[in-house]
């Protein structure tokens, strides 16, 4: 049985529709991930599950219960908000113990799960202090705390990991990860942050303008994005597209220049399409023998890769080269690539053609 299932669920505000009718199915003890840029109504699905907004029109089931018209405390759904939103008059413990107490558990029982909580998340030394003496981080899993100590049928986190250091969030993303596998609970997670998207999720749901664009696994999100927008958005830095035009009864892609580059099998037509290729995919050629030629304006040398940056086929490309690049502001650099590893898209759609 599924965990969660939005079915044609749809959300205006007024005359604006900011989620379109969305069909979404989440596993029983998935994580699932909403990707996009703000805006696009990923926050909105996770409040509509959680009851925090009326749906327009359509249903939500979870477990197999239809909860669209339910109040929040009656869905079993436990979210952990963006700031955090712990009570500032309350040390930990109560902050933890907040929620059961609310539901008139017995006070043994509450104060059992909060110390399991506490030690779950090694926060057992902090149960006395309050929220304003500690770090982000640490407020951070307070917050999971409460969530975790209710033990809900579906965890909601919108953008968790937003409020703290970069460090501290890979260590965290670390543990809200073992932690979903150790507990198995359904989980809905919100971010604009594509390396969270890949690192945690078991799928990944891309969004844009209220609409799904692509459903799938990490790898499958970034290896076949399903259109240009899922392939420029998903991976850093980008997905390089070339304007072009397919020619020899589709078989080539003419791009900016006179470029021509052949397609491993031919795509029927000779319309105007994007050729995508990802950094990590270009490499350096031997002067005259690659089949981009690169003027370069940027590089930016990150440790373990430099990325190079300029114009190739008239267009702005970017080259993250695991080698020992020695590039300037401008070189000119010949590339190649494999031809496996050309994606194509319709242009001005975005819809994936190849492969």
């Amino acid at each position: 049985m599924a965990g969660v299932v939005l079915e044609q669920v749809r959300k205006c505000f007024g005359q604006r529709e900011v989620l379109r009718p969305l069909d979404l199915r989440v596993e029983a003890g998935e994580f699932l991930v909403l990707l996009g840029p703000s805006g696009c109504g990923k926050t909105t699905v996770l409040r509509l599950v959680a009851g925090l907004e009326q749906v327009t029109s359509g249903r939500i089931f979870i477990h197999g219960r239809d909860v669209t018209h339910l109040e929040p405390k009656e869905r079993d759904v436990a979210m952990v908000f963006q700031n955090y939103a712990l009570y500032p008059h309350m040390t930990v413990a109560e902050n933890l113990a907040f929620a059961l107490r609310v539901q008139k558990r017995p006070k043994d029982e509450v104060w059992r799960r909060v110390h399991e909580v506490a030690a779950q998340l090694d926060i057992h030394h902090l149960l006395q202090a309050y929220p304003r003496q500690l770090s982000g981080g640490q407020r951070q899993r307070v917050a999971l705390g409460r969530a975790m100590v209710r033990n809900p049928q579906v965890f909601l986190f919108d953008e968790p990991l937003s409020n703290i250091d970069a460090k501290l969030r890979v260590q965290t993303r670390a543990e809200i990860a073992q932690l979903q596998r150790s507990l198995g609970t359904t989980t809905l997670y919100v971010t604009h942050d594509q390396v969270e998207a890949l690192t945690l999720g078991h799928r990944v749901a891309v969004m844009k303008d209220g609409q799904l664009q692509q459903v799938g696994t990490p790898l499958e999100v970034y290896r076949y994005p399903a259109n240009a927008f899922v392939a420029t958005f998903v991976g850093s830095p980008p997905m390089n597209l070339f304007p072009g035009q397919l020619v020899d009864g589709g078989s080539s892609v003419e791009l900016a220049g006179g470029v021509k580059v052949a397609l491993p099998r031919p795509v029927q037509g000779n319309g105007e399409v994007w050729l995508g290729l990802r950094p990590e995919h270009l490499r350096l050629a031997s002067e005259g023998r690659g089949s981009l030629l690169l003027a370069v304006e940027v590089v930016e040398p990150l440790g373990a890769q430099t990325n190079v940056a300029g114009m190739a086929a008239e267009s702005w490309c970017v080259v993250s080269l695991f080698q020992l690049a020695s590039a300037r502001p401008g070189d000119r650099l010949w590339l190649t690539f494999s031809p496996e590893d050309i994606r194509l898209f319709a242009r001005p759609s975005g819809a994936r053609l190849f492969p």
